[in-house]
């Protein structure tokens, strides 16, 4: 048995301001820079002709993760040269799901890779 205080593993602490926990977000590489995951990146212009995209319309989409469920603001563009449209890209989110990648390889994990501890668990279903 140990004598005097134990070390306390400091690197899952949370900060608490103003009655909420703030909960530090893993960082991703996108394109040789990493952004905290949930970040809203946003094109500036357009993939085929090149000119300046402009704002067309706001909405807010909300992504479920193992940190709870995540609203985030995104923005809707147009070109007005081609007519072509375009979307914020949320990172760690694959194109307009609303679930993050965390969230669906957690569930993949649980639902195929999951062990029952039943007895013989195949006839759980059955009527």
């Amino acid at each position: 048995m140990v004598k005097g205080n134990l070390a306390i593993d400091k690197s899952m602490a949370k900060t608490v301001v103003d009655g909420k926990i703030i909960i530090p977000l893993p960082k991703v590489l996108v394109e040789n820079r990493y952004y905290p995951m949930f970040f809203v990146y946003s094109p500036t212009h357009c993939d085929d002709c090149g000119s300046k995209l402009h704002v067309n319309s706001h909405y807010t989409r909300f992504i479920l993760s193992s940190h709870g469920t995540i609203a985030r603001d995104v923005t809707y563009w147009t070109c007005f040269s081609c007519k072509k449209h375009f979307h914020d890209q949320i990172i760690g989110v694959p194109g307009s799901a609303n679930y993050s990648y965390e969230f669906y390889e957690k569930q993949m994990s649980v639902r195929y890779d999951g062990r029952c501890s039943l007895n013989n668990s195949r006839k759980i279903g059955e009527t």
